[in-house]
């Protein structure tokens, strides 16, 4: 794998640029959440320990998407249809995610906008960028696995829209615990940097690293004891792109290995609430799961460690994966 010296500059100041105007724009968040007494609405049946996070700002993914289009756009050479489309996604995704945090805020309470009407504009936003990227073209219509690939027919179109729903509001299944999502969402797009790179696909290498640098620049902020929360405007943001991504770059397999965690906090949802409902009895103490390991007695920063090593090791086995094959 070789980068020219362009790219390798582009990237270094890409990634550095993206972390300051994060960390600047989320601080100034901070300040002005502050000043008007604005800040995250807590669920009654949470885990007691976070009564005490009342109040504190919320709307990072404001400073992160902020961030990430600014430092994208800002390399325009290497700029093209497909990273407009890409971006456009993340923003639609952003404004559902905003407008969520913002009733939230707005009326403090913690329940946000209807999941009927938020499912709805994700699915319709996903498959309007889907057109734009012709993924209607049934010569499109395939799944790719390790060197090979399995054409799936119309299947493949209800696949892509789950996925990419799936992965945003997974990601904002995760964002329960300080630090937790951020650095979960890093170490799940470092697979897919190292196989853009691999491919030479340095447009998109460059929006990732823009990702990465920007939810850095937030966890500086969101590191326990939190100061700023991602919201739904991160999360649904982060989480839309890393499934596109994937499909793009068409190492979807990877996504099954480097977002495990993501994974599995939507499994014991689901779980809990289907088995909740067929014998109104628990599974977990609480979901998702992260909130379990809370209810046993852990730390905050206890389950945020072991979710990172965790996070760690399916990332690692990822872009092992993704480089040899």
């Amino acid at each position: 794998m070789v980068i020219n010296y362009e790219v390798f500059l582009r990237i270094i100041v890409t990634f550095f640029l993206s972390i300051a105007l994060s960390f600047f724009i989320n601080k100034k968040i901070i300040k002005k959440e502050t000043e008007r007494h604005l800040g995250q609405a807590i669920r009654d049946d949470i885990v007691s320990t976070h009564f005490i996070k009342k109040g504190t700002p919320t709307m990072g993914g404001v400073g992160i998407v902020l961030a990430i289009l600014f430092t994208t756009l800002l390399n325009f050479s290497f700029l093209n249809v497909k990273i407009l489309i890409i971006l456009a996604l993340m923003f639609s995704f952003f404004l559902i995610g905003f407008f969520d945090d913002y009733i939230k805020i707005r009326y403090k309470n913690s329940k946000g906008l209807s999941a009927g009407l938020r499912f709805t504009l994700e699915i319709m936003f996903t498959m309007l960028a889907l057109v734009f990227l012709n993924f209607n073209q049934q010569s499109m219509w395939h799944i790719h696995l390790p060197n090979d690939y399995v054409y799936l027919g119309p299947f493949f179109i209800f696949l892509i829209v789950f996925m990419i729903v799936g992965s945003a509001n997974a990601v904002n299944m995760a964002d329960g615990l300080d630090g937790l999502a951020g650095g979960l969402i890093i170490l799940s797009y470092l697979p897919f940097l190292l196989v853009s790179l691999k491919s030479n696909n340095y447009a998109i290498s460059i929006l990732i690293t823009s990702i990465i640098g920007a939810n850095i620049g937030f966890l500086i902020h969101n590191a326990h004891p939190a100061k700023i929360f991602m919201g739904d405007s991160g999360s649904l943001a982060n989480g839309a792109l890393l499934a596109l991504l994937a499909f793009l770059l068409e190492s979807e397999y990877l996504l099954v290995i480097s977002g495990g965690i993501f994974i599995i906090e939507t499994i014991s949802v689901i779980l809990q609430v289907g088995y909740f409902k067929l014998t109104h009895k628990r599974i977990f103490r609480m979901a998702p799961l992260h909130h379990h390991f809370e209810s046993l007695g852990m730390k905050e920063y206890q389950v945020v460690n072991m979710f990172y090593l965790l996070g760690f090791i399916f990332a690692f086995l990822s872009m092992i994966v993704g480089g040899i094959l």
